[in-house]
């Protein structure tokens, strides 16, 4: 086999081409790290916080129960492991009474509302009918209340359910609004 001999300008002209390919090939594999180097930190960095934006993954809630005020409980629940609301099935009456006061049942804390949570052999007498003596209970709206003694035996609040105003703290004198609640006025306090 005949060996081809090149001149010095063919050997430069061909150092030059194989340098520029070196080049190029060069070029091409930096793009190519530059561009896989930035897809992986798009989906190492960027989707997640866009996925967590998009999507509601389920929540494990610590299992703590909040003793509500008639004995009864609930857990957390919802994306912020908030304690669910007290329903206060202990305070609702049908009439005066269903009412009554002294120790509740399940926490041993003085307490109003429906006779059936109520332990009236253990009484708390300032609780009950205030300092004076100038409390009773009622079923007004539905619920249990502590109202002062009316003396005339006339109206001892006034019932303002359907006001658009949900009357939850009121004062205890004659002629204040009745308390309500979301089960005694539903359409002023919601439900």
């Amino acid at each position: 086999m005949p060996s081809i001999t090149r001149s010095p300008a063919q050997e430069q002209s061909q150092y030059e081409a194989n340098k520029t390919n070196v080049k190029c090939i060069l070029i091409v594999v930096i793009l190519a790290v530059i561009v896989g180097g930035g897809v992986l930190a798009y989906q190492y960095w960027w989707v997640p916080k866009e996925e967590a934006k998009n999507s509601q993954k389920p929540v494990a809630c610590t299992e703590e129960a909040k003793v509500c005020p008639d004995g009864s409980a609930v857990s957390r629940t919802g994306p912020n492991c908030e304690f669910a609301e007290c329903q206060n099935p202990g305070k609702n009456c049908e009439n005066d009474y269903d009412c009554a006061c002294g120790v509740n049942k399940y926490t041993g804390e003085c307490f109003f509302g429906y006779k059936n949570y109520v332990d009236t052999t253990k009484q708390c007498p300032d609780f009950c009918t205030g300092i004076a003596g100038n409390f009773e209970l009622k079923c007004i709206n539905g619920a249990c209340s502590q109202v002062p003694v009316s003396s005339d035996g006339g109206e001892i609040c006034k019932d303002l359910c359907g006001d658009g105003t949900c009357q939850e703290i009121v004062c205890l004198a004659l002629g204040c609004p009745c308390a309500e609640t979301k089960q005694s006025c539903p359409q002023d306090c919601g439900i």
